[in-house]
């Protein structure tokens, strides 16, 4: 007996293709998916803090409210308390009548707050002009001090060892939290500026391309101590796609990108700590994180005793949170 088996391959093949076209996505599809970052932007709140220390171990942080409204918090972790910075209805008014212009509590914008310990005095950025600010009178006047901004949300992006994106936690801060110092990179190495005096001090010298301090510091909060990264790059490894009809030409073009396989070199980040004062490197000991695969997340505890950072290992087979103590 023979079986015609035309009919039901036929029949499959018609599914088969019918399920591939259903997948296939419109044009409107993907300018939707492509347009979804811009569309859910602003709209997500109160999802991150990124802490400003002051000198006395407390930081404050803006808490987003949406679209081009704030709110200031103060945080002391040693008590542990947090509250608002300062009452914002009155310096919202108070701040009004001092640059002649409408702000309300929720529109305030500033770039730095500075307290001193055992006062009523604050010093706030605005618009590039610093203020002091009576916390019991809420009087405001114009200060000749000179506060550089910090960063006050989390913006932009920052890459992991092996090339992905990671959140955006870690800054290029190189302003001190009491704004006397800058930190900057200078043919792979670390100079140190004194604001004032505007006198550079280089705090390295071993700086090379192949091994390399990158601009992304990390100061204490009483601005005695930084913390900056020295890398090893990774293995540049080439991979090579061919568009065969790109719409700017005929001819088909080639294109490369950065792709690392499995037992390339990746980068070798290790934290490196600077004496501020005695312009002097303290050395650390590196065996508890020999070969990461990412080193991040670098944190300085309110009482400038030490820093926190993570390492996870190339391979994935420890996962360490470290905190690193000076003596």
């Amino acid at each position: 007996m023979r079986l015609n088996l035309s009919k039901p391959l036929f029949l499959i093949t018609l599914l088969l293709w019918s399920g591939s076209s259903m997948a296939q996505g419109k044009p409107e599809d993907y300018a939707r998916s492509a347009g979804l970052q811009q569309l859910v932007r602003g709209k997500v709140t109160h999802s991150s803090v990124l802490p400003n220390w002051l000198p006395d171990g407390r930081f404050w942080y803006r808490r987003d409210l949406g679209v081009g409204q704030f709110e200031y918090v103060l945080v002391d972790p040693a008590k542990p308390s947090k509250a608002p910075a300062f009452d914002h209805v009155k310096l919202a008014a108070a701040l009004s009548i001092a640059r002649g212009t409408s702000i309300s509590p929720t529109t305030i914008n500033l770039d730095r707050i500075s307290c001193t310990p055992g006062t009523s005095e604050m010093l706030i950025l605005n618009a590039g002009q610093t203020y002091t600010v009576d916390l019991t009178s809420y009087a405001v006047h114009v200060s000749d001090t000179k506060l550089p901004p910090v960063v006050v949300q989390p913006t932009g992006r920052r890459r992991s060892a092996n090339g992905g994106d990671m959140p955006p936690r870690e800054f290029n801060n190189s302003v001190s939290p009491d704004g006397k110092w800058t930190a900057a990179i200078k043919n792979n190495n670390v100079v140190l500026k004194e604001m004032a005096t505007s006198t550079e001090f280089p705090l390295t010298t071993d700086g090379t391309a192949e091994d390399r301090f990158e601009a992304n510091f990390h100061w204490s909060p009483d601005s005695s101590r930084l913390v900056v990264m020295k890398v090893v790059p990774a293995l540049e490894h080439k991979v090579y796609l061919v568009e065969s009809s790109p719409k700017d030409q005929l001819q088909p073009k080639l294109t490369s990108l950065d792709y690392l396989k499995p037992g390339d070199k990746v980068a070798h980040p290790r934290p490196h700590l600077f004496n501020v004062i005695d312009k002097k490197e303290i050395a650390l000991r590196d065996d508890l994180y020999p070969n990461p695969f990412e080193l991040n997340d670098i944190e300085w505890s309110g009482s400038n005793e030490g820093f926190t950072f993570r390492y996870n290992q190339r391979g994935h087979q420890a996962y360490r949170l470290i905190r690193l103590i000076i003596l």
